[in-house]
């Protein structure tokens, strides 16, 4: 086989195999994280004073941003029935996982959501 070939070859195999390691431990980061989220679920984990700080700190995170992001958005109505509906509590929640968004995309998906909530 030609020295290119095998080369390339080699240099194709490695790659490959980086390539899935990567997704393994991007993938097992995301859980991580989707599990540090969850816990704001439950108040003998997080008091709901802190969920702010986690979805903070989740958020500044550029793995995270989405995962914080989608979290607020699933549970919407469990955060507003926790800290009530017109509360400056509900509106910090918003900067903190929205403040890190810089497209137009992301303009248009926040306002499509609010939109249609009393918030």
């Amino acid at each position: 086989m030609d020295k290119f070939l095998l080369l390339f070859r080699h240099i194709w195999l490695l790659l490959g195999n980086t390539e899935a390691h990567l997704r393994r431990e991007l993938s097992s980061r995301h859980a991580f994280i989707y599990r540090y989220l969850l816990t704001t679920l439950d108040r003998n984990l997080v008091k709901p004073q802190d969920i702010k700080v986690v979805l903070a700190g989740v958020a500044v995170n550029p793995e995270g941003q989405l995962l914080a992001w989608r979290h607020l958005k699933a549970h919407w109505h469990y955060l507003q029935s926790l800290f009530g509906n017109s509360t400056y509590t509900m509106g910090t929640f918003i900067s903190a996982v929205t403040s890190h968004f810089t497209t137009e995309y992301d303009y248009q998906e926040v306002h499509s959501l609010f939109s249609s909530f009393l918030v």
